[in-house]
């Protein structure tokens, strides 16, 4: 690791935020406040500065050298340099601000689990690093399932609980993406979260017993399967499902799950 006190122009610093991959979402206030400072002449040269990681990656400071770009004008800053940290998720920083997944991404936690639990399905790895690799193997896969999410989550703001966790959302999702029974599929979803049952078919309402009202454990594996099957428009008119501990239940929705959802690594 080494630290440095240089000049940071207008210039540099448009190009090293043009390596910000996985930071929050710029806090704009900040900002404003930070670059009216530099503009006047009022910034003062701290230990807080900017952090490059691995292959050149911007860690921490964003908000500051935005700030730069916003006022226009060079600024001296501390900038260290240490190729042992990938991304901003492996430094102890702002932890009472902490750069979730949701914040990195800027997407909905509920579809990040989605994302993981498509990965872990289909690769059959528990879970990843929350690496470069990984968290861009997170955001493809957040951006295939992104328009079925978006389509479940119409209507109804109320959450039911234990209806909206990711292994309900992904079995939803893969319904919808291959266009089997969506209207069906958000109807009863949305059903759910608004804690009805009267509207509800055979099925999703047998499902939605069992998970809601008996509060029946289940680990997300039988959970994802159970919801994939009762999901199934083909499955509305059938009042029981037994799945329980049937490994070819979850290989058929896994299979379903791959013909939409590809892993690019």
């Amino acid at each position: 690791m080494k630290t440095i006190v240089t000049t940071i122009t207008p210039k540099y610093a448009a190009e090293l935020l043009t390596r910000n991959f996985c930071n929050r979402p710029l806090n704009t206030p900040r900002i404003k406040a930070y670059a009216e400072d530099m503009a006047s002449d009022n910034w003062q040269l701290t230990h807080q500065g900017i952090l490059i990681g691995k292959n050149d990656a911007l860690i921490d400071g964003q908000n500051r050298l935005s700030a730069i770009v916003r006022a226009g004008v060079s600024v001296q800053m501390m900038v260290t340099f240490n190729q042992d940290i990938e991304t901003p998720l492996h430094l102890p920083l702002d932890r009472g601000n902490a750069r979730s997944l949701t914040y990195v991404l800027g997407k909905p936690h509920i579809l990040i689990g989605s994302a993981n639990l498509a990965y872990e399905f289909i690769s059959n790895e528990n879970r990843f690093s929350k690496s470069q690799i990984g968290i861009a193997i997170t955001d493809d896969v957040c951006k295939q399932l992104e328009s079925a999410y978006e389509t479940l989550y119409c209507g109804s703001k109320n959450t039911a609980k234990n209806i909206t966790v990711s292994p309900v959302v992904l079995a939803c999702c893969i319904h919808i993406m291959l266009n089997h029974g969506t209207d069906y599929v958000v109807r009863s979803f949305n059903d759910m979260r608004s804690n009805g049952f009267t509207n509800l078919s055979p099925c999703t309402a047998s499902f939605f017993k069992q998970i809601v009202i008996d509060k029946i454990s289940m680990d997300r594996k039988e959970l994802f399967c159970r919801a994939y099957k009762a999901f199934d428009v083909d499955n509305s008119n059938k009042s029981r499902l037994s799945i329980s501990q049937n490994e070819n239940a979850f290989n058929d929705a896994v299979v379903a799950l791959k013909s939409v959802i590809s892993i690019n690594r």
